[in-house]
């Protein structure tokens, strides 16, 4: 009987402590790592070529359950822990959106436009390009099964900086010493 008491008094406190506990927790996940968006693409190659690193094009659209699923599962926890963070640079493109940005070549482009450019129609695509604006030829279509996706995205992370850096080293090999 004693018991049924204490746990009765105790069950409210409790209940609000994991609502609020809850609470918290979600606010801090939410806020601590967002994907930006593309906005500036000549500044973000710019940048992936002072770094030799690639840039990762995001396409997504809104109310498409699988872009959620591997911003939240796979982009956003790579971007707050730094796992892959300094190796590449993250860009989202929503192709649902009439939003015009600067492209690599420093012209104005739509979202749309460049969903396009790199033959993106189904959503969530990943698409791994050079500080210019090329295609790598490393892209994720859609999605199969969440729980390898981070490996293979890895992979293709790691090979696109492979190929960037063999790159940069054939360029400095071509070029006239000074």
């Amino acid at each position: 009987m004693l018991n049924k008491v204490v746990l009765k008094a105790l069950l409210p406190a409790f209940l609000l402590a994991v609502f609020v506990f809850q609470g918290v927790s979600s606010e801090a996940t939410a806020s601590d790592a967002t994907i930006p968006y593309a906005i500036n693409l000549q500044q973000d190659g710019f940048s992936a070529r002072q770094k030799g690193i690639p840039v990762l094009l995001e396409f997504s659209m809104h109310g498409c359950p699988f872009c959620e699923e591997v911003e939240a599962e796979v982009l956003e926890p790579m971007l707050k822990n730094g796992s892959k963070a300094d190796k590449v640079i993250v860009r989202r493109v929503m192709i649902d959106e009439d939003t015009e940005i600067t492209g690599f070549n420093g012209e104005k482009i739509s979202y749309e436009d460049l969903a396009s450019e790199y033959g993106v129609y189904v959503t969530p695509t990943l698409v791994l390009v050079n500080g210019d604006g090329k295609a790598t030829g490393l892209e994720m279509v859609g999605v199969t099964t969440i729980d390898f996706y981070e490996a293979y995205l890895f992979q293709a992370i790691d090979a696109a900086l492979k190929q960037i850096s063999i790159a940069i080293e054939n360029a400095s090999v071509d070029s006239p010493a000074s």
